[in-house]
């Protein structure tokens, strides 16, 4: 079993430097390999080049195009994902190459994560992470076949696996052939890889273990679009794209049968994105609101229905609903926030 980990970095040296640490601190016999691709130089880094780690100098701001252009570096036949601001767990190697040594069929895993702050600390469970907590409470590490990718999707979805890369780790074989797509997807990664995972012939596993620290900090948070302007105009084509991306992957690979389930995920993100507008529009929040009821499915979770009240509060009154549910903005030095 060889191990390739991937880290990504744009615009942020800040955290690079632990999240590189953590992976050889985590590391072990199937560490193959580290590939970090940035679009800066840092001497302390790329002087540590050497068979085991690979320094990659790519200026894309397509986030798939980036990623897709470290994949066709990595040699293992295992690919592991890190953001530049997250950490691996000390025992995360380990455990993937225990899972991918015990079955070669394995196309793509998603393991948990642990919430700390821009230092480091933990921090106090999001609602998010309560929310997981609860549904995974007792559950342990469990295998998806072809068929129950679809007839047992909502359980599955519990952990929420369409979020959260550094939580993701691929079969080489698996990742090879979506390769083109994943570089016409500029946002929302994570997504297009859970639903290339679904499409694929291999085994999906979903992993109770908390192996990875996801840190929150300002550049992470996805409502930190909503005071952006520009940065908004980047997450609604970006999520365009990624939807054209997503569709024509399963076509391709002969999974029809999968639109269904990305319409019903692509509704509930069509709210998200209308309610986090600058100014949301009546008008368009409806539109969003409209695309949900066409897609019963997209109610999955307790979460999904909170959101869809929260957009009807937007349809409503939207400057009522605004002062309840939004946050003042505060300046967001640095480049747009990934999606999470």
């Amino acid at each position: 079993m060889a191990i390739s980990v991937v880290i990504p970095a744009y615009q942020r040296r800040e955290f690079l430097h632990e999240a590189w640490s953590s992976v050889e601190g985590s590391g072990g016999p199937g560490l193959r390999e580290i590939v970090v691709i940035k679009d800066f130089e840092d001497p302390a880094l790329d002087s540590h080049a050497s068979d085991r780690l690979t320094s990659i100098a790519y200026g894309s701001r397509n986030y798939g195009g980036t990623i897709a252009r470290a994949v066709r570096a990595c040699r293992g036949n295992v690919v592991a994902f890190l953001e530049d601001d997250d950490r691996f767990g000390p025992t995360k190697i380990a455990r993937l190459s225990a899972v991918f040594a015990a079955d070669s069929h394995v196309a793509f895993y998603h393991n948990d994560y642990r919430e700390i702050d821009r230092s480091g600390a933990p921090l106090a469970a999001s609602s998010q992470r309560r929310a997981i907590d609860r549904r995974m409470s007792g559950r342990a590490l469990e295998r998806y076949e072809r068929e129950e990718k679809v007839s047992r999707f909502d359980r599955l979805c519990d952990s929420v696996p369409s979020a959260h890369l550094s939580c993701v780790a691929f079969g080489r074989r698996s990742l090879e052939p979506v390769l083109p797509y994943l570089e016409r997807v500029p946002i929302g990664v994570d997504f297009f890889l859970f639903f290339a995972g679904l499409a694929s012939d291999g085994t999906l596993i979903i992993d109770p273990e908390q192996l990875t620290d996801y840190r929150r900090h300002s550049g992470n948070s996805s409502r930190a679009l909503s005071f952006n302007p520009a940065w908004y105009r980047e997450l609604v084509t970006g999520s365009r794209a990624m939807a054209d991306a997503t569709r024509a992957m399963l076509v391709e690979l002969g999974r029809r049968d999968l639109l269904p389930r990305l319409e019903a995920e692509l509704a509930a993100h069509a709210v998200y994105v209308a309610t986090a507008a600058p100014a949301p529009e009546r008008r368009d929040v409806a539109r969003a609101l409209a695309g949900m009821l066409r897609e019963p499915i997209s109610f999955r979770g307790i979460e999904r229905r909170a959101l869809f009240l929260r957009a009807g509060l937007f349809v409503a009154e939207p400057s009522w609903a605004a002062r309840i549910v939004r946050p003042r903005p505060t300046p967001l030095p640095g480049p747009p926030p990934r999606s999470v």
